[in-house]
C-alpha cells in the first residue's frame, strides 16, 4: 500500500497504483509487483519502482517502474526495469 501526505504526516491519503497483470498460463494471471521502493524525483517527475516479494522470480526479478506528474496523487505504469 502507498500513502501520501501533504501536511507533514498529520494525515495520510491511500494512493492506488495500477496493477500489472502477468499471464503465466491461461488459468493463472497475477501481479508480481508488490514491494514498492521510495519514490524519487527525476526531471521534475516522480518515479517509483515496485519490486517483487521474496518469492519473486518473474522475468529475472525485474521491477515495475511507475511515474507521477502530479506529485504522487496518481501513478502510471511505465515499463519493466532491471534492478
Amino acid at each position: 500500500m502507498i500513502y501520501r501526505t501533504e501536511d507533514g504526516g498529520v494525515t495520510f491519503e491511500k494512493i492506488e497504483i495500477p496493477k500489472v497483470e502477468v499471464t503465466v498460463n491461461e488459468d493463472f494471471i497475477y501481479n508480481p509487483f508488490d514491494l514498492p521502493d521510495m519514490p524519487y524525483l527525476e526531471n521534475e517527475t516522480l518515479h517509483m519502482t515496485v519490486g517483487q516479494g521474496i518469492d519473486g522470480d518473474y522475468n529475472g526479478g525485474v521491477k515495475a517502474l511507475y511515474v507521477s506528474e502530479d506529485l504522487g496523487r496518481t501513478w502510471t505504469y511505465a515499463e519493466e526495469v532491471k534492478p
